[in-house]
């Protein structure tokens, strides 16, 4: 399986009652990401069936670091 480069970007909150820009990524401090996705092959989805004996479950997972 081969992936690609994404991009994310983290939206302007200033104008948002509440937010504290500490929140977000501050330049020049490294900060950790994981990012982690769950499923299964069986039909149903999300409210399908629960998972019998024998059923597959998948999950990933990726982290690193950047300095913004």
């Amino acid at each position: 399986m081969t992936f690609s480069t994404i991009t994310l970007a983290l939206p302007e909150f200033a104008g948002t009652g509440g937010w504290n820009a500490a929140w977000g990524p501050r330049a020049g401090i490294p900060t950790e990401w994981t990012f982690t996705a769950s499923g299964w092959p069986d039909a149903g989805g999300l409210g399908g069936p629960p998972l019998l004996d024998g059923a597959q479950r998948l999950t990933a997972s990726r982290g690193g670091s950047l300095t913004p």
